[in-house]
């Protein structure tokens, strides 16, 4: 697929003809103006230029394969994870969850481990009152796998999200003043190579809410199409940078809310591993489009998403296909033992349990459920596979069987 030139690129490249490009590009039939204005940064500068720019963007009959791209993906991905028992399908959500707010952390170089976010989701499992850190921000997230969506109709809703997502996460001098719904100072996005001011935020509160109002209204229009409408609203909320910490890792949740929606849950939730594994496209895509000479156009930057959040459905497409052939070969092994029907079909879900290291507990009660016998059927096979030392009992209310680590292993030859 051709590469699509930025404006600032052809203003280097092509100087004589690039104002008659520029206005060429504005007065397109495919343009689109968003109503969302911003300023430029001048880097060398380092300083906030006065002028305003609109935001727009062209509809090139490329980013229509890029969509048909993206909706067939998503085909492959609900049709991969439709195909796989329910035990499957939640502990390869909750792994790529883990994945997924350990990158968003690791973009802003917030120290987190993935043990930290397990614990998060387990006392949110188990439905405990225990304080973990993160679980307000895991909380947000599996909701994707309910449809349950934040809405964003006002500004107080990013700053109701904020307070969701980031829960005791924000240093005592970044936290947001009594009375104040964003940041009044201001805020700058420092290379850390180099030391030098690369990106400033919107000036001042009035400004900040302006500029977010605006882009609440933008969010909500119909005719708007959608993956460009997602991606010009990051970029659109991280250039405004309302709060003084923790603006990449709202804007990433936003935009995998809005893709869940749009998309299958999986697609959204390996946005943020994409960005890592691409961190300075990413940034550079950033860097291209507030640029002055840019004139506005958010072209390329929605040409850039659109390749991540492929990159992003490939690497999950290629992990369900890994995953479907390990479940197979499990279940072969199953089907080898010289067991009863019944036995295997108690030891087939405890041993996926044990193969994805789960999150989620299986008690007795949904082993049950799940295989369509009494409890006390299932009790008398416990038994017969407890006196063989296939399982043991690690709980007792609720009663919870795992496969003992001989039977697990002798399970994997």
């Amino acid at each position: 697929m051709k590469t699509y030139s930025t404006l600032r690129a052809i203003s280097y490249n092509d100087f004589e003809n690039y104002p008659m490009i520029v206005e060429k590009r504005k007065e397109s039939e495919s343009s689109v103006f968003t109503g969302l204005f911003f300023q430029a940064f001048d880097a060398k500068q380092e300083l906030l230029l006065k002028e305003e720019m609109e935001l727009f963007f062209l509809v090139l009959p490329q980013t229509s394969l890029l969509k048909d791209k993206l909706n067939e993906n998503s085909r492959q991905i609900d049709k991969l994870m439709n195909s796989l028992p329910e035990i499957t399908k939640k502990n390869i959500f909750y792994h790529l969850l883990v994945e997924e707010i350990k990158a968003s952390n690791d973009i802003e170089g917030v120290q987190s481990t993935r043990k930290e976010i397990r614990d998060a989701i387990s006392v949110i499992l188990e439905k405990s009152q225990e304080d973990k850190r993160f679980k307000s921000l895991v909380y947000q997230y599996m909701n994707f796998r309910k449809s349950k969506f934040s809405q964003i109709t006002t500004i107080e809703d990013i700053r109701e999200i904020y307070e969701k997502l980031l829960k005791d996460e924000v240093a005592e001098e970044d936290k947001l003043s009594t009375g104040e719904l964003f940041r009044s100072e201001p805020v700058f996005i420092v290379d850390q190579r180099t030391g030098k001011k690369v990106h400033q935020g919107a000036e001042g509160q009035e400004i900040i809410k302006k500029r977010l109002a605006h882009l609440v209204k933008f969010m909500n229009q119909e005719d708007i199409p959608t993956f460009e409408k997602a991606f010009i609203s990051h970029f659109y909320f991280e250039n405004i940078h309302p709060f003084y910490d923790g603006n990449g890792r709202i804007g990433r949740f936003i935009l995998c809310s809005y893709l869940a929606r749009k998309l299958d849950y999986l697609s959204a939730i390996g946005v943020s591993v994409a960005i890592l594994e691409n961190k300075n496209k990413y940034y550079k895509a950033f860097q291209e489009t507030s640029h002055s000479k840019n004139a506005g156009e958010a072209t390329s930057f929605i040409l850039d998403m659109f390749d991540l959040l492929l990159k992003a459905q490939d690497k999950i497409l290629s992990a369900l296909k890994e995953w479907e052939n390990k479940l197979n070969t499990l279940q072969e092994n199953v089907q080898k033992l010289e067991q009863t029907d019944d036995e295997r079909s108690v030891i087939y879900p405890l041993a996926q349990v044990r193969m994805y290291d789960s999150l989620d507990v299986l008690t007795d009660a949904d082993i049950a459920v799940g295989i369509g016998i009494s409890r006390q059927k299932l009790k008398n096979i416990l038994k017969d596979l407890k006196d063989k030392k296939h399982i043991t009992q690690v709980k007792q209310k609720p009663s919870i069987h795992e496969l003992t680590d001989e039977f697990w292993s002798e399970l994997q030859k």
